[in-house]
């Protein structure tokens, strides 16, 4: 309705619609923002042709129309979290259900810290691994429910390291800082890509990681990178039965004495326990980064780079320094890539192992479908060597109620699910 507006300077009703012609007359409508000047606030001027925002005085008289408030309000904000120079928060209010709110990492929107690598947000302050780490990423947000993201951080690895004691990553030892290891002796670094602790130690010239690899393949999938993963381009792994990528999160349980399972909550981080972390369990396709075989061996693997999964052959070669006092027909030293099946048991010499820090934990290991079977009393690792389309190789141990272990470096179903302990290339 053209109802016109009060022009407090003269007293009078301006623009009134005269009932009459179709063009004649105004609206004036408050809107709730102040004008440019003092004594002024805007206001919409409607007439027969056009709509305009148009600046008034406080002492004149329009007409106003109430809405509803919007009934959602959408809170985001950001902890720095040890750090500092966090984005600032974002709230909205509107008459959306969900709201997706897309996460900036440019200038301005990146919070820092002395010594630390930011790597992301996450929704838990404790979090390992960032859940957004792009600005394409964007995060749902719901209404009524305030969502804090986290800074996740990282401690910068030493690729100049020349000694083990300059090592801080997984991904710093090469020949070089090998050398400086000793035999039997236990060091701990961490794995950059997720920021895990790892133990790792050297067996007659051979460095191996002394327990199982815990790299975990989330549910959006993980894609691994040759500057920090043993891969010679990006391996995106996305868990799925068409691609034979499959997955199974161990727990956080380690198996004390390799045999009895324990939670891991009473250990802190640089306790030798974690040596017996079940960690996880991967199918053969998930374990060499979904990137196949060359002649019969994978050349790419899920492990840290400079790291790799053992061949048969390597994992023959540990397994005959352990103090083997009886065998069957087939001497293990003759186990070669060729083989497809070689089944032997033995009085197995755990005590050397373990003097060595090369705990092969009896984690158990998982079925095709993911069901892990035989805890505290078996496990089994894959080895680099594919056999077939459908299989490849592994170790399988299991503890005998005698104190043997049944060994097999033989055919597995792909689809299997093993644990992966990585050795340096």
């Amino acid at each position: 309705m053209r109802s016109g507006r009060y022009d407090s300077a003269t007293g009078n009703i301006l623009g009134i619609y005269d009932g009459a012609d179709p063009t004649s007359g105004n609206l004036y409508l408050w809107t709730s923002s102040t004008g440019t000047t003092a004594g002024t606030a805007k206001y919409f001027l409607v007439t027969s042709s056009s709509v305009s925002v148009q600046e008034g005085a406080l002492t004149d008289g329009y007409s106003v129309r109430c809405i509803a408030d919007a009934p959602n309000v959408f809170n985001l904000t950001f902890d720095a979290n040890g750090g500092s120079n966090a984005p600032n928060a974002y709230s909205r209010v509107s008459w959306d259900e969900s709201f997706e709110y897309s996460i900036e990492f440019g200038s301005g929107n990146v919070p820092t810290q002395a010594n630390k690598d930011f790597i992301g947000w996450a929704r838990t302050a404790d979090a390992t691994m960032p859940e957004f780490t792009a600005t394409s990423d964007v995060i749902t947000l719901v209404p009524g429910t305030p969502t804090t993201l986290y800074a996740v951080w990282r401690t910068p690895c030493n690729p100049s390291a020349t000694t083990i004691s300059q090592a801080v990553c997984l991904q710093d030892v090469n020949s070089t800082v090998a050398g400086t290891i000793s035999n039997g002796t236990q060091y701990q670094l961490i794995d950059y890509r997720d920021g895990k602790n790892y133990w790792i130690t050297k067996v007659d010239g051979q460095v191996w990681m002394a327990q199982n690899l815990d790299f975990e393949i989330p549910a959006k999938g993980i894609t691994l990178a040759p500057d920090m993963s043993d891969v010679t381009e990006n391996r995106t792994l996305i868990v799925a039965e068409e691609n034979g990528i499959r997955y199974k999160d161990g727990g956080d349980f380690f198996f004390a004495g390799g045999k009895t399972k324990t939670d891991t909550t009473s250990l802190l981080d640089n306790d030798p326990s974690w040596s017996y972390h079940a960690g996880s369990f991967y199918s053969w396709d998930a374990a060499t980064a979904g990137a196949g075989a060359t002649n019969g061996n994978s050349t790419e693997s899920i492990c840290p780079k400079g790291w790799t999964i053992p061949s048969a052959t390597a994992w023959a070669t540990l397994l005959t320094q352990t103090g083997h006092t009886q065998m069957d027909a087939t001497n293990v030293t003759s186990i070669s890539e060729e083989n497809t099946s070689i089944t032997y048991v033995a009085d197995l010499d755990m005590d050397y192992l373990y003097s060595n820090s090369i705990l092969l934990t009896l984690a158990g290991y998982g079925t095709e479908y993911g069901r892990i079977i035989l805890p505290g009393s078996s496990t089994r690792y894959w080895a680099s060597n594919e056999v077939n389309e459908n299989h490849a190789r592994a170790v399988s141990l299991y503890h005998s109620g005698i104190e043997q272990l049944l060994q097999n470096l033989e055919n597995e179903n792909k689809n299997s699910h093993f644990n992966v302990r990585c050795v340096l290339k």
